[in-house]
């Protein structure tokens, strides 16, 4: 997955307008846990990447990771 990749998923996210993405971070996140390092590096750049935009909020992330 390039930069490129990661604009892409992140203007899908925008896309979705979801107002509960917790669900969607549980997904990724026990999707990609057994995933390579660099997968999981670039998993970890996409969930930064969502909450700096503010797509994604910090308890989305919380909520989602926990679950």
């Amino acid at each position: 997955m390039a930069l490129c990749d990661i604009q892409e998923a992140v203007s899908c996210f925008q896309e979705l307008g979801v107002d509960r993405l917790d669900g969607c971070v549980s997904v990724i996140v026990n999707h990609v846990v057994e995933k390579s390092a660099d997968s999981r590096r670039l998993t970890g750049t996409l969930l930064i990447q969502l909450i700096t935009d503010h797509i994604l909020t910090v308890d989305q992330f919380v909520n989602g990771s926990a679950a």
